[in-house]
């Protein structure tokens, strides 16, 4: 077995172009988060709608958006709109959860593809690998998530004596070193279930754990690669966020067309934002490949046979003249067998089969 790793440097941007080679991919996912994402906030807005409708105060928040604001519109507010945020959040957590196999089976199917799949072979995918994605999904998220929490606390327990001491700056610097070190640890689990997952629809398997593992060994393996795909997309990501929050803080006012305008850009990102995503797995995919080993085969003589039922070698390499020659049977046709023979005959490589005697 062989395996084929390449620098962040070089597979992030491959991952790109296979996320730009494949629009139809990242236009379909863009498009069911959008779905996702209009039936949590539809009833968010109509609950908007009804608390700041008759409420004068609300209007500065038509000119320009205010956390505190906002945040005593809803404390005056009759309308549960906090507990309608929280079951949206819950709700589209499930479906994230529910939908992931699914998504992940078919943005790596397209990957790993040489050429663009048909809808069937692409509903053929995800149908046969739902269930086993969906345990070695839920068995590395979980991993993930209380290995970061494990991580954050042991870094907390560590930083203990500099919490506790007059030292302002290294009490300012102990809670950004606990969430970098919780968010290193995700990023690390997080890459090895989606390495087990490319594994696991690469060779066909549906043995997760053993994919998982390999997974493992990709991920943690090479954790500085790993880190360096990852933080390439978060920088990507952060980058994006704040060109549209500065677009977003140049379309002030209430007009209809500034409002299309902050819908167009806020879709963009989230467009460019699933890109990412694709280009990341496409990442992960090139920069860890497992070769399987070339199976030498041997040359073996032609064999064919004339009008008289002899069999004839046919330019067998390496057996010259002055090498041993090479004994095998060959069987011979039945119309040609006689009494009390079993059709077997055996053929010198590099002779001549002796004429028949008349």
């Amino acid at each position: 077995m062989t395996v084929v790793r390449t620098r962040a440097l070089a597979a992030f941007p491959a991952g790109v172009r296979a996320a730009a080679h494949r629009p139809r991919l990242v236009a379909g996912l863009w498009a069911w988060q959008l779905v996702i994402s209009t039936a949590v906030a539809l009833p968010l807005f109509r609950g908007l709608i009804a608390a700041t409708a008759h409420a004068p105060g609300s209007d500065p928040l038509l000119d320009r958006f205010s956390v505190s604001l906002f945040g005593e519109i809803l404390q005056y507010n009759a309308l549960p709109l906090v507990q309608m945020l929280q079951l949206g959040a819950v709700g589209a957590l499930l479906v994230s959860v529910v939908t992931a196999p699914v998504l992940v089976a078919l943005t790596i199917s397209a990957l790993e593809a040489p050429e663009r799949m048909p809808a069937g072979g692409v509903a053929a995918a995800a149908g046969r690998w739902y269930f086993p994605l969906f345990r070695l999904l839920m068995l590395g998220r979980f991993v993930a998530l209380a290995a970061a929490l494990l991580a954050g606390a042991a870094t907390r327990t560590l930083l203990g004596p500099v919490w506790d001491s007059s030292w302002e700056l290294g009490r300012l610097l102990v809670v950004p070193s606990v969430i970098a070190m919780a968010l290193l640890v995700l990023a690390l689990f997080w890459a090895a279930a989606d390495c087990a997952a490319i594994h696991a629809i690469r060779t066909g398997s549906a043995r997760m754990f053993a994919a998982w593992r390999m997974g493992l060994r990709a991920s943690l393996g090479r954790p500085i690669t790993t880190l360096a795909l990852w933080l390439l997309a978060a920088v990507t990501i952060t980058g994006l966020a704040a060109l549209l929050f500065s677009v977003l803080g140049s379309l002030n006012g209430a007009a209809p067309a500034a409002i299309a305008a902050a819908v167009v850009v806020q879709q963009l990102f989230v467009i460019f934002r699933v890109g990412v995503r694709v280009a990341l797995l496409g990442a992960e995919a090139v920069a860890w490949r497992i070769v399987p080993p070339v199976v030498p085969t041997t040359e073996v003589a032609a064999l064919w046979l004339d009008g008289g039922g002899q069999a004839t070698d046919v330019g067998l390499p390496g057996n010259g003249p002055d090498e041993q020659p090479v004994s095998r049977l060959v069987a011979r046709p039945e119309e040609d067998q006689g009494p009390g023979e079993d059709g077997q005959r055996q053929v010198h490589e590099g002779q001549q089969p002796e004429e028949p005697v008349e």
